[in-house]
């Protein structure tokens, strides 16, 4: 069995930083887990750096956005660690854990199952939980106390719905192409019924369309990216314009910028970071802080005053703006 203390099984050096790689035996979910830090160049001994989590998407591990995403050039720059967990249990042979890419092993969708089969999927406790508390015992580097959460496709719908019934806890949240409404799509659909039951009331627990008309009180303006030609989008496993709906309703700041010609959801790949042109990593500032709320919340008045519609649908994904921009790639 793989020791409680993290063990570093990795280390490479990137933008003065380094990336390096831990495995522990995981008490939540029963077997050994591995995570990923970034830790940015330092400039003194005493030095605390706070932390951005980020949760990877469908059949993804803690390796895929460390090696392929380029973020550590920001986090490098504002002096931000990056902590990339993984995905799911491993190792566990459960009957029919890798039959699909979208249930099961890489594909643990950051909720506590109560489908007796599944009682190891514990990932929102593993992520809330376990994983901050490792952190704060084991690296005095890092100040876990000021930390924000990301993540891409699954993962933002794990950052979304963890932020939301943690809002005490993270300073900020933004995602990539994230599942916001999983209980009426078919990705999520499949996941809540194996993971949870038949019980729809459980299901709404994580859904970040479901949560927002509860826990709305967000300090920092939500940010999401969502590419305009991405194929999830369309067939209906994303649904952006629910969420930003539910967040109108109840007030609560979004910023919904819909990325023209761009993918950024393929269970199969991981985001290309570099073709938003920039990690959103100003939204989290340093994980934190005054100008970093104002910054946002200026963002928001802006897009709620935009009226030039060319601009505008690349801050909203109301059903209007997603008609205008399948007409503009038509034509």
């Amino acid at each position: 069995m793989a020791s409680s203390k993290p063990t570093e099984i990795g280390s490479s050096k990137m933008f003065e930083g380094f990336n390096k790689r831990y495995k522990h035996h995981s008490s939540t979910l029963g077997c050994s887990m591995n995570f990923h830090i970034y830790f940015p160049p330092s400039t003194s001994p005493d030095q605390r750096f706070p932390v951005l989590y980020w949760l990877s998407g469908l059949t993804c591990n803690d390796e895929n956005f460390i090696i392929k995403s380029g973020a550590q050039r920001v986090a490098s720059t504002e002096g931000i660690a990056l902590i990339v967990p993984d995905t799911s249990p491993r190792g566990l042979n459960v009957e029919g854990e890798a039959d699909s890419y979208d249930f099961g092993v890489g594909a643990g969708f950051y909720l506590n199952a109560t489908v007796e089969k599944w009682k190891n999927w514990q990932m929102y406790d593993y992520i809330v939980k376990e994983l901050p508390k490792v952190l704060s015992d084991n690296f005095p580097q890092l100040d876990t106390s000021r930390a924000s959460i990301s993540g891409h496709s699954m993962g933002g719908h794990g950052a979304l719905t963890i932020c939301l019934k943690k809002l005490d806890k993270y300073k900020s949240v933004s995602a990539f192409a994230p599942i916001v409404n999983p209980i009426n799509c078919p990705w999520g659909q499949k996941a809540f019924t194996n993971y949870l039951g038949d019980d729809k009331t459980a299901w709404e627990e994580y859904d970040a369309t479901s949560l927002i008309k509860k826990f709305n009180d967000v300090g920092a303006t939500i940010m999401i990216d969502q590419g305009d030609d991405d194929k999830f989008l369309h067939e209906n496993q994303l649904l952006p314009s629910k969420f930003d709906e539910a967040c109108r309703n109840v007030k609560a700041p979004l910023l919904l910028r819909m990325q023209p010609d761009l993918l950024l959801t393929n269970p199969r790949r991981v985001v290309r970071l570099d073709q938003v042109r920039r990690m959103n990593l100003f939204v989290h500032g340093r994980a934190g802080g005054h100008s970093t709320q104002k910054r946002s919340e200026k963002l928001w008045t802006t897009d709620e005053n935009n009226t030039d519609p060319h601009k505008r649908e690349q801050h909203t994904c109301t059903e209007e703006a997603l008609q205008a921009l399948k007409k503009k790639k038509k034509s």
